[in-house]
């Protein structure tokens, strides 16, 4: 799979949930197995000094139940491909009990821009011009969408509602076979505890994993998911990262969240500018 053809913008769009969707669509374009999770990194860059308080995953889960009470955030995202960026997005969500309600996301794929929002359970995406059919700047994700970008997108919907939530965490916590508390470190200008994991993709219930990318991640042969995660004073996730080794590829991603709570509107596009064919 090249990672230069736009015709791939499906899978690396994927990469705006969460690498584990990426692996999964990554797992799908050939039979190639994989070698495996490549396991955490070990970087120490911005640590502070400090008490560092271990916790097993049991009680790491309890505490990222916090996110229930976050309402928005602003975050931002970086995958790549071994040495290779092939996405990066900023953007703005709102939740309500720790799940995904709302999203305003703005990615830049190779060279093309792609827009996704979600709101009111509706998927409404601004393609790049080449991958545009309708003629409208807004195209409206349906499973019966004339434009098969469009098909493939509505599909992973529930994917990214799951995965694009707050509580996917405390879901992988649960699932953790191993958790190392790494230390305390800098994460926009706050301090930060950073927990390394190691997780079971069995194991993982809820919004960590939805059951179709298990299986194709099983499929892959990836049963250790490897997550780094960083945690406020509120215990909230403000940084996380993921590495795997896929068909002889490394794909990784690195995403932040911050802003909690600030006011946020996300609403439709005005439906004169959407196509729904």
């Amino acid at each position: 799979m090249r990672t230069t053809d736009i015709a791939a913008a499906v899978p690396r769009w994927a990469l705006t949930t969460g690498t584990l969707i990426t692996v999964a669509a990554l797992a799908g374009c050939g039979s190639t197995s994989s070698n495996g999770a490549t396991p955490p990194s070990s970087n120490n860059s911005g640590r502070t000094a400090g008490i560092t308080v271990q916790l097993t995953s049991a009680e790491l889960a309890v505490n990222l139940k916090s996110t229930s009470n976050v309402t928005s955030a602003h975050i931002t995202m970086s995958s790549k491909l071994g040495s290779q960026t092939v996405l990066t997005a900023q953007g703005d969500e709102k939740a309500a009990g720790g799940k995904l309600t709302a999203m305003n996301l703005n990615e830049q794929i190779g060279l093309s821009n792609m827009t996704i929002l979600l709101t009111d359970g509706a998927l409404y995406v601004k393609l790049p011009s080449k991958l545009n059919q309708s003629g409208k700047p807004w195209e409206k994700a349906t499973a019966g969408s004339s434009n098969p970008v469009l098909r493939q997108l509505a599909s992973t919907l529930s994917s990214l509602e799951q995965s694009a939530s707050l509580d996917q965490y405390g879901s992988m916590a649960q699932a953790a076979s191993s958790l190392k508390t790494v230390g305390t470190e800098q994460v926009n200008g706050a301090a930060a505890t950073h927990y390394s994991l190691i997780v079971d993709v069995a194991k993982v219930h809820g919004a960590g994993l939805t059951e179709s990318a298990k299986a194709a991640l099983t499929q892959a042969g990836i049963r250790k998911i490897p997550v780094d995660v960083w945690v406020d004073g509120h215990n909230r996730p403000v940084k996380m990262s993921e590495r795997f080794t896929v068909q002889g590829q490394i794909v990784s991603t690195e995403a932040t969240a911050g802003q909690f709570n600030q006011p946020v509107t996300i609403t439709a596009p005005p439906a004169s500018q959407v196509s729904t064919k």
